[in-house]
């Protein structure tokens, strides 16, 4: 991860804007969701969960032939911590 004033630049992995627990609107958040482009190069179609405070990268492969579009966070039942999420959509 390389930081300059405001922007962080994680890894060079093509992605669309982030998603994040909406619960965390306004607070600061770890975890950062989004999908990667599917096109074009440095781009696979994954759905990528990225920690901000390790700089870490997890992603979800849609399979042969598909990819992931904008995702919409959906919290477990009664969860309160931010990476609990039920499903991903």
């Amino acid at each position: 991860m390389v930081r300059d004033g405001d922007r962080w630049l994680l890894d060079d992995l093509q992605v669309e804007f982030p998603r994040f627990d909406d619960r965390r609107a306004g607070s600061d958040y770890r975890y950062a969701y989004l999908p990667s482009f599917p096109l074009g190069p440095g781009g696979d179609g994954s759905l990528v969960r990225y920690d901000l405070t390790t700089a870490s990268r997890q992603q979800w492969q849609p399979g042969s032939g598909c990819w992931a579009g904008e995702m919409v966070f959906v919290p477990r039942d009664g969860s309160t911590a931010e990476d609990a999420s039920g499903r991903r959509a």
